[in-house]
């Protein structure tokens, strides 16, 4: 488990309870002097006072370097202590070791100064729960009347009854704590299972010798620890498990069920340091009684055995703090105003916050961060909120409180009167804090604001206290101080939150996974988009997403990621994930480079790929800009225009290319071989006419899709890995001209296109998709055709499906199934679409269709006929197949080529169970001498259903 930073308030540390003990002490001494029994002179007595004072002060010191949390270590000045005082010196004022100075200054003028070096500080301390069951470690019950029998699945037990003694072991895995930490609590803690009559003490003692748990119920042979043996063999020194004579740790028996504890913090620290091997501990009672426990194996989790641990690390072992600046945009921000002169209306969409303070007028601001991307038990060394202020009406100096906000609430929804459009504020104005957080003072002459809200931070990222934001109040008198909103057209004007933080104990800090989204929708919203504009170059012809830390040109990317994108002349740009220029210096020396992409795994980690022509280069972003990037040479692409790398679905770690001239893409491996090579077709259902201007191409994460942007058209195609058209729309709706670059946003999934002539990127979302959706494209299981020309012989090794009336008016009929066995049980059906590719048809009469009905009957490829269905038996409806009246899907007559079919409600009653799945045929009302042959599973388009579900 991770460890969890507990706040301090409502926690009192055991170093901070040793401190104010002492002091109390020390105060006490002072005040009764001839408790000392000194038989010195006066000033000998007066020494032994200052000195007094002055460890007092030194343990002050110290107490406050732990709260510091290993920087700014405040010096004391003149610190009361009874009729006396003391000051304290610290230096260096952060990490570890420091030396501390303390001084002491009694009443009649005596001083008396103590100096310690090389004291070690600590981080603030953390508490980590060990759960067995869940981390690592074991458990067993030993039986003195089942002596030989192990139990190793099953609860722990302890009595003391002189013929049936039972005793229990555990043992938790402390491998995984930091080296180096210093130990403040270990707490064991055990839930009893039932009621006793009378309580009594129940010991723990160290176990001696390893042991082995066993799987075990009291039945069949052992194969752990039992009452006369440590692993089912070998036997213990004494029977019952050897172990220290004396108690560990005591605690008492409940009389009803509930948590009992052991303070086992001097064991531990034994353990920890290699004083002694941990093979755990022995509980045993002297009760004639028996408490049940719960043990590793019980149901409920949250009732298994744990041990807490408070511990804290050495200032030296952390790690360098990372940086996250959150700056969101109108997509992504969430702040408005609340207004009493408006009490139902709601100003999320204002490009202000507008804050006053009058007696007729009052406005308060709403602002809040996603802190998701900060890992749970980080430690917040400081965090800093930064708003625009665009002016005061009143022309008056005055100050802003932040107070936090205490219940949820949307920028969209929230009002003077209620939070959401389901709930009202408790209060109108909004639910708060009444303690003001901090406060800044605000000028006329405007400019950016700031607030320390680092402990308000470090709560919210802990857990502490939930994250609804802070509220912006004025001070009494305030009119109109107008702050920038995450609307405002100037990026660099929004609200801004930096955070510094950093894992404790030297851990490395991660980001969390990013949560899963899906690319499969079509967008109706512009979610974001950045301008190219004002620069002497375009960096529009190819763009891709860039991980936060990731090291660009002697730049750190951003903790939340960034976009690398091609300009002109072979300049590479590195921008934040809003769009804003971060570097431009990063000169490749290839002019007329196009598509560009990130690869974070793999042999190439950590590399760019970029395009042109028929060459593909690898550029090292960490290293200085080369006028000689390595170039490789492909012999199966004349005019490489986008690239993009692809996660997820069948060919994950491959790279996909686009060819403009040839209308073809590729998928090659990291080591530059060709995988896979298709021509894009386009659906019948598609947009008239197939552009010839492809010009970037980006991977739907998580499925064989494609995203691939047609300056012809003007338009998006989703394509499979096979080159069969899917879907799409047209981009011109947005604004878009002339799309160049595609790319994916890995944290929203949103579509990203770029345009040389509009000089913009845009981010394109859709208010109404299924964030969960995924795409399978599932091939047939088996496929044939029946013919009734050849009325008995089976067709399923021919590489045909024929569908049509031959010349001697005979029918035929194709026959399909596919396994769903491959979807999530938990898959929520969205649609599913039979696609069938004819490569030749017979005829020109066009006025019949395609009609696919559901199978009622199980049938094999090897043995179907258009009398039998499986080469024994006859079809139930008799020859010709036997299947469903009702039509689930038709298609007109057309020419070769794809041919599609929605068949979502049939699909959905085979997942549903509602019908069987024996499959589709697919029949005509072809004339004589009209057909269509389709290419089957073994041809080069096999059919395909391609489904798309959410979960």
């Amino acid at each position: 488990m991770r460890p969890h930073r507990r706040h301090q308030s409502g926690y009192l540390l055991l170093p901070v309870v040793i401190t104010l003990t002492l002091l109390a002490s020390l105060a006490y001494l002072l005040s009764h002097s001839s408790a000392l029994h000194l038989a010195s002179s006066r000033s000998e007595a007066n020494t032994h006072k200052a000195r007094y004072v002055a460890e007092a002060g030194l343990h002050h010191a110290l107490w406050q370097t732990l709260q510091a949390n290993c920087s700014g270590y405040p010096s004391l000045g003149n610190q009361p202590f009874g009729n006396h005082s003391y000051s304290t010196v610290i230096s260096p004022t952060g990490g570890s070791p420091v030396s501390i100075t303390a001084s002491a200054l009694l009443a009649n003028g005596s001083r008396y100064s103590i100096r310690r070096d090389a004291v070690d500080t600590y981080e603030t301390p953390v508490s980590q729960t060990l759960v067995l069951g869940t981390d690592p470690g074991s458990d067993v019950l030993v039986d003195q009347f089942y002596a030989n029998q192990n139990y190793g699945n099953y609860e722990l037990q302890v009595s003391g009854l002189p013929s049936w003694t039972r005793r229990s072991l555990l043992q938790f895995d402390l491998s995984a704590l930091p080296g180096g930490v210093r130990l403040l609590g270990a707490e064991l803690q055990l839930y009893q299972l039932n009621s006793l009559s009378l309580g009594g003490n129940l010991s723990a003692h160290r176990v001696t010798r390893g042991w082995v748990e066993g799987s075990g119920q009291g039945t069949g042979s052992p194969d752990g620890a039992t009452w006369n043996t440590h692993n089912g063999n070998n036997g213990w020194s004494s029977p019952g498990g050897d172990h220290q004579a004396a108690p560990v740790a005591s605690a008492s028996a409940r009389l009803t069920p509930g948590w009992v504890s052991w303070n086992i913090g001097t064991q531990v620290e034994r353990w920890l340091d290699g004083t002694d091997p941990n093979h755990g501990l022995l509980l045993q009672t002297g009760l004639t009684s028996a408490p049940r426990f719960a043990s590793k194996e019980h149901a409920d989790t949250t009732l298994r055995p744990r041990l807490v641990l408070t511990y804290a690390c050495p200032c030296d072992a952390g790690t360098a703090s990372t940086s996250l600046v959150l700056q969101p945009d109108a997509a992504d921000g969430a702040d408005t105003y609340l207004d009493d002169g408006n009490p139902g209306t709601n100003w999320g969409s204002d490009t202000q916050l507008r804050i006053s303070n009058k007696s007729n007028v009052q406005k308060r601001g709403l602002l809040r961060f996603d802190l998701s991307a900060i890992p749970p038990a980080s430690l917040i060394t400081s965090a800093t909120l930064e708003m625009n202020l665009e002016g005061i009406g009143s022309g008056d100096t005055a100050a802003i409180d932040l107070h936090r906000v205490t219940r949820d609430w949307h920028q969209s929804q929230a009002s003077w009167s209620q939070a959401l459009n389901t709930t009202n504020w408790t209060s109108p104005g909004g639910d708060i804090d009444p303690t003001a957080i901090t406060s800044a003072v605000i000028e006329p002459a405007g400019g950016p604001v700031q607030w320390d809200i680092t402990a308000l931070a470090g709560d919210w990222v802990a857990g502490n206290l939930d994250n609804h934001g802070v509220m912006l109040l004025g001070s009494p008198g305030v009119n109109h101080a107008d702050f920038s909103s995450s609307n405002h057209a100037t990026a660099a004007l929004r609200p801004k939150l930096t955070i510094q933080y950093h894992c404790p104990c030297g851990a490395q800090c991660t980001l969390p996974e990013t949560p899963s989204c899906s690319a499969v929708f079509i967008p109706d919203t512009i979610a974001g988009e950045f301008s190219t504009a004002g620069q002497s170059y375009h960096y529009n012809t190819g763009i891709t997403p860039v991980p936060g830390g990731m090291t660009f040109n002697g730049n750190t990317v951003p903790a939340d990621g960034g976009w690398v994108a091609v300009g002109d002349s072979g300049r590479l740009v590195l921008l934040d994930r809003m769009g804003q220029l971060l570097d431009d210096t990063f000169n490749s020396g290839l002019s007329g480079l196009e598509g560009i992409a990130y690869i974070p795994e793999g042999e190439l980690a950590g590399k760019l790929l970029a395009v042109r022509g028929n060459h593909i280069y690898q550029i090292d972003p960490a290293q200085p800009p080369s006028t000689h990037p390595v170039g490789i040479l492909v012999d199966f692409a004349s005019d490489l225009r986008g690239a993009s790398y692809i996660k997820g679905g069948s060919y994950d770690g491959y790279i996909a290319l686009l060819d403009k001239t040839t209308g073809r893409f590729y998928i090659i491996d990291q080591a530059f071989s060709l995988v896979l090579g298709n021509e894009f077709s386009m659906q019948l259902a598609g947009p008239s006419g197939l552009g010839s201007d492809f010009e970037g191409i980006a991977h739907l994460p998580d499925t064989d899709q494609f995203l691939v942007t047609d300056l012809y058209l003007g338009y998006a195609h989703f394509y499979s890995a096979t080159g069969i058209w899917l879907d799409g729309y047209p981009i011109s709706g947005f604004g878009i001209s002339k799309p160049t670059a595609a790319a994916i946003d890995p944290r929203t999934c949103a579509h990203v296109f770029g345009s040389v002539p509009d000089a913009h990127y845009w981010l394109l979302t859709s208010t109404s998709k299924n964030s969960d959706l995924r795409q399978s494209i599932l091939l047939p299981t088996r496929d044939t055709f029946i013919n009734e020309g050849a009325s008995s012989t089976p067709m399923g090794t021919d590489t045909r499906l024929q569908a049509g009336t031959d010349n001697s008016n005979n029918r035929r009929a194709t026959l399909l199934n596919f396994s769903l066995a491959d979807l999530p049980a938990d898959a929520s059906l969205s649609s599913a679409r039979l696609r069938l590719y004819a490569g030749s048809r017979t005829g020109n009469n066009n006025n019949w269709s395609l009609r696919i009905h559901s199978i009622k009957e199980s049938w094999t490829e090897s043995g179907a006929t258009w009398v039998s269905r499986d080469g024994s038996h006859p079809w139930g409806n008799g020859p010709g197949g036997s299947y469903e009246p009702i039509v689930v899907a038709s298609q007109p007559v057309a020419d070769t080529g794809w041919y599609e079919f929605d068949i979502t409600p049939l699909v959905q009653e085979w997942l549903d169970g509602v019908s069987p799945n024996h499959g589709v045929q697919l029949v005509t009302d072809a004339p004589k001498r009209n057909g269509l042959e389709f290419h089957a599973r073994e041809g080069d388009n096999p059919p395909q259903l391609v489904v798309i579900y959410g979960k």
